[in-house]
Parts: C-alpha cells; sequence; structure tokens
C-alpha cells in the first residue's frame, strides 16, 4: 500500500507491506531434496519462478537484503512460486532501511555499500540465478555439504579466485552470461 503511514519526523507517507503467509519448503531443503533426486526439470520450474520473483521484485522497487536461502519459501502447489520471508533487512526508496542488518555476506559481493538501494539485491540475484541454472544441468552440483552453509555452493572464496573454482568453471563453461554478469557485480563491489 504506498500510501501507507506517516511517520514522525518524516514529510512522505511510508508504505505499507502487505505479506502473505508462506507454507512449504525453504529453498535450501527443496534443492537439496531435487539436487538428491537428480530432479533437473524441477529445478529447471524452480529456476523460472526464481526469475519471475526477482523480476517483480525488481519492479516494485523493494530491496530485501537477506535473500539466504532459508529466507526464501517454495510453495507447495503446483505452480511452485517462491514467496519471502523475513523482510527485517528491507529498503524502499519511500522509506530507507528498516534496520541497520545487512543479511547473509555469502550472498553479497564484498564491501557492499551497508547503505541500501535499488541494487542492493542484484549480486544476490545474479548468483542465485547461475546456481539454479547449473542445477537444471547438473543437480550433482547441489549435493555437496555446501548447500547447506549460506552461500549456497559458490563460496566467496570461488568468488574471489574464480579461475581456480571447480564451481565457477563449470558455470563459465555451461552459463558464460550469468558467469560474465556475476564477476562484473562482484568486482565492481572490490
Amino acid at each position: 500500500i504506498e500510501d501507507g503511514i506517516r511517520i514522525n519526523g518524516y514529510e512522505e507517507s511510508v508504505p505499507i507491506v502487505v505479506i502473505r503467509f508462506a507454507d512449504g519448503l525453504t529453498l535450501r531443503k527443496f534443492l537439496v531434496d531435487a539436487c538428491v533426486r537428480s530432479d533437473a526439470k524441477l529445478i529447471e520450474k524452480l529456476h523460472q519462478s526464481f526469475l519471475t520473483m526477482s523480476s517483480e521484485i525488481k519492479l516494485s522497487g523493494l530491496v530485501h537484503g537477506d535473500l539466504s536461502p532459508d529466507n526464501l519459501i517454495v510453495t507447495d502447489s503446483d505452480e511452485m512460486q517462491l514467496r519471502l520471508i523475513d523482510y527485517d533487512n528491507c529498503w524502499h526508496p519511500n522509506c530507507g532501511q528498516l534496520t541497520s542488518n545487512v543479511g547473509e555476506s555469502a550472498l553479497q559481493a564484498p564491501k557492499k555499500s551497508l547503505i541500501m538501494d535499488a541494487s542492493y539485491d542484484d549480486f544476490s540475484f545474479a548468483l542465485y540465478n547461475a546456481v539454479l541454472g547449473l542445477l537444471a544441468i547438473e543437480p550433482k552440483w547441489g549435493i555437496d555439504d555446501d548447500l547447506y552453509e549460506q552461500q549456497l555452493i559458490v563460496s566467496q572464496v570461488d568468488l574471489a579466485n574464480p579461475e581456480t573454482s571447480a564451481i565457477m568453471s563449470r558455470i563459465k563453461s555451461l552459463l558464460p552470461n550469468s558467469y560474465i554478469e556475476i564477476l562484473d557485480l562482484y568486482t565492481a563491489c572490490i
């Protein structure tokens, strides 16, 4: 609701974010299960759902700020939609940053400004796009224990040293445009 409430000290009203209840599995749990079953079609369906969700978020002007795999819920419905939870880090141009938390560093470009702006989630979106694209082609990459960590199979070490990283080499060979986008966003913040 764009013209939501007025807070003391602010001239403009602050929008109200209405959040639908999210019932399902976390993205982390869903991906581990799908990768163990080598269900590439299901992962590709999830990838397409992610692309739709990320586009909608960018169009709304909202920045989530903490896109960890535990803050994305995969609905149990046939549509397989993704729902965000944990909005305590969100930012909107009409109200600024709600808290001083900045989310999981493993999913953010290094030295990313602690001040949020409309581009804050871009690196996380690009990283998810590449990882989901890779897992839809080769689910075996998602069976590793690293999927249980915050970085979702690509670590900060992989990003800092892409030429020696097996996962980054695989992304480069299968998804060259995603590889370039990740490294461009990563190096822009170093």
